[in-house]
């Protein structure tokens, strides 16, 4: 089975995302597909390259995540943050 590969682009995704979430009325349920894709996935390269980046902007992100949304979006930043990129592949 294949599995996918991890990339966003920090400068814009995880904003994108807690500003799209502000007007969803479940937005915890939104996000229940991309951690199950997310805990599956590989390390792609341009992920390693700009790890701390986009775990940063990830963070920064949780504080405009509405409420019932952040423990979901914890957890996103919980399975890399603890991988180093030349870890899990």
């Amino acid at each position: 089975m294949r599995t996918a590969r991890q990339h966003a682009y920090a400068a814009a995704s995880a904003d994108c995302a807690a500003e799209l979430l502000q007007h969803h009325s479940h937005p915890e349920v939104v996000l229940t597909k991309p951690t199950d894709v997310l805990e599956s996935a590989s390390w792609s390269l341009r992920f390693q390259q700009d790890h701390n980046e986009i775990i940063a902007t990830m963070q920064h992100a949780l504080e405009r995540m509405p409420d019932q949304a952040k423990p979901v979006w914890s957890k996103i930043i919980a399975g890399p943050e603890a991988c180093h990129p030349d870890g899990i592949r």
